[in-house]
């Protein structure tokens, strides 16, 4: 019960500051047809199989797969995660490719931190949401994660450009993150319900990869910093 009652209000407070951000900014016609456009061309697919050396990757499918152990801290299929950076940065990544001028796009949260896993060090996490899944990805350098980034396939069209926001801040608890997890998997993918960014604050039982990272991120900003990060994200998508 306590678990659920703490679920419960995380997801409160995040529907609170997507409403209370989202429906405060306003957003023009060009931006929200931007922001919808992204949406229907954005990968909702199962997790391509990318192979890398020098990174570790955990795919979550399930609550139980996915743990708050401290603070700082959690368990990821098994495997213990220690974040020993505070605060740490995370920043909105998307790629993009086109086919015959229609743009194809996938995105994901980057964490940039001191990410102890299993005894080796990481200074990377970039979390997505396919499929059936949120994988997150431990690399040791940014070239890693734009390597990958630009391997994926969406809808037939490789990914050969990434834009990223700026870097924010955040001193976010890793309970709050699991518990977003463990919501994010009850959404139902879709790419057809989004019409702009107030959407992510209306449809929550709805999700796809931008959904995903732009919800993520709006979490773990500080409460100055939320408008900011949503205008940039918007940026990175009509780059």
């Amino acid at each position: 019960m306590g678990a659920a009652i703490g679920a419960l209000a995380v997801e409160e407070i995040l529907l609170g500051t997507l409403l209370g951000t989202l429906l405060g900014l306003g957003f023009s016609f060009g931006v929200a047809a931007a922001f919808e456009l992204a949406m229907q061309s954005c990968s909702c697919g199962d997790a391509p199989d990318i192979v890398q050396s020098d990174v570790v990757k955990f795919k979550v499918t399930d609550n139980s797969e996915i743990s708050a152990s401290s603070l700082m801290s959690a368990t990821l299929c098994g495997t213990a995660v220690q974040n020993q950076t505070v605060p740490y940065t995370f920043s909105f990544l998307i790629g993009k490719g086109l086919s015959d001028g229609r743009p194809m796009y996938h995105a994901g949260l980057l964490l940039g931190g001191s990410f102890d896993v299993s005894g080796e060090a990481y200074k990377y996490a970039f979390a997505e949401r396919w499929n059936g899944s949120v994988l997150v990805t431990f690399s040791k350098d940014k070239h890693q994660v734009l390597s990958r980034l630009k391997q994926i396939w969406v809808g037939g069209v490789l990914l050969d450009d990434c834009k990223e926001t700026p870097e924010f801040g955040s001193v976010s608890p890793a309970p709050d993150m699991v518990t977003f997890v463990h919501e994010e998997l009850a959404r139902k993918l879709s790419t057809r319900n989004f019409k702009s960014p107030e959407d992510l604050a209306k449809n929550l039982k709805y999700t796809n990869c931008i959904a995903f990272a732009m919800r993520a991120g709006l979490l773990l900003a500080g409460y100055s910093e939320k408008q900011d990060f949503v205008d940039t994200c918007m940026t990175a998508i009509q780059g």
